[in-house]
């Protein structure tokens, strides 16, 4: 059993990342970087701060992993289980540490504030972190470990689902976060069909029949009113679906027989215009990329720079070229 804990605290970004990496508490080995490098995290998170010019308010998103004592995990396991967490949280950096200083073993997942793709801060609301919860829920069942048995309060998963879970089978709570995930991404009932393609579920919605049926990638099938929310429902997602449509459509509609003094748009110009921006975005994401590359290779330059610098090899055996020699190599 893994329990999920999103903590506030007014301390420092630098004061946070010394606490979770502190010795006392963990050791280099149980101390791995998403997107950064362990030993260079702070710099590389206020880099991206810096860049988007966004470096008021939250600094960082602190969860903690906490698994139960009598499962049989390692620290390394434990590890690799709070990476595979972290990697749930696309475009932020993030840098993890398994504590072993108590009876149980937890995970520290330190997040950037700050998405490095986009620029955009990090939200979130009571769905997203209940859908956090279930997502460990998920790590734990592939790892062979114990989830909670009884469902909490604000979730309508019927306990028996729970005990079916408990035994690693439950491919419904896989199933139920990936709808979750398709929903917040998509704005149209095809929007979403092909969002959950993309995640590997076939999705059977079509006018003459009742129910929504979904494929899992092991072929198990499920239709909408057997996930325990009626908000899954044909009938309530179309609605949902229809109201983003009509706000759109608000949103977009020009006067009759007026467009601005433009051109109407036909498909092809809309077409090749959502082309465009696609293109444009991607080459800005790779732009992002190089430059964080490039400063994080002077990060790294830097650091190696201090301790050429710091270096005492002043032994009688070590002449003034070997530490040239040595030094050189360490800045290479």
């Amino acid at each position: 059993m893994a329990v999920i804990k999103f903590t506030n605290s007014k301390s420092s970004i630098k004061k946070i990342i010394e606490y979770i990496t502190g010795s006392s508490k963990t050791e280099q080995r149980l101390i791995s970087g998403k997107d950064c490098m362990p030993e260079s995290a702070l710099a590389e998170m206020q880099l991206v701060k810096n860049m988007y010019g966004k470096n008021t308010g939250r600094q960082y998103i602190h969860i903690v992993q906490s698994f139960d004592p009598k499962d049989n995990l390692t620290h390394e396991k434990a590890n690799e289980i709070g990476m595979k967490l972290a990697e749930k949280f696309i475009g932020f950096q993030a840098i993890i540490a398994t504590h072993k200083d108590r009876d149980h073993i937890h995970n520290h997942v330190l997040l950037n504030s700050v998405n490095f793709e986009n620029g955009l801060k990090f939200q979130q609301s009571k769905k997203d972190m209940q859908g956090v919860k279930y997502f460990s829920d998920k790590l734990c069942l592939e790892h062979g470990l114990s989830i909670i048995e009884k469902p909490s309060s604000n979730t309508d998963i019927q306990r028996n689902e729970y005990q079916v879970a408990l035994k690693g089978e439950s491919w419904k709570i896989a199933l139920i976060l990936t709808i979750d995930k398709a929903l917040e991404i998509s704005n149209s009932k095809n929007d979403f069909i092909l969002n959950m393609k993309h995640f590997g579920f076939d999705v059977s919605w079509e006018d003459k029949h009742k129910y929504i049926t979904y494929t899992t990638p092991e072929g198990k099938k499920c239709r909408d009113s057997k996930l325990h929310d009626n908000k899954y429902l044909k009938e309530a997602m179309e609605f949902e679906f229809r109201k983003i449509e009509k706000n759109t459509h608000r949103k977009t509609e020009q006067p009759r027989g007026t467009n601005n003094g433009l051109v109407a748009p036909n498909r092809e110009t809309v077409g090749s215009s959502e082309s465009k921006q696609n293109t444009n975005i991607r080459v800005e994401k790779e732009s992002i990329r190089e430059r964080l590359e490039i400063e994080k290779a002077k990060i790294k330059r830097q650091e190696n720079e201090k301790r050429a610098n710091t270096l005492d090899i002043s032994n009688s055996g070590n002449s003034y070229s070997n530490r040239s020699d040595y030094k050189y190599n360490l800045l290479r």
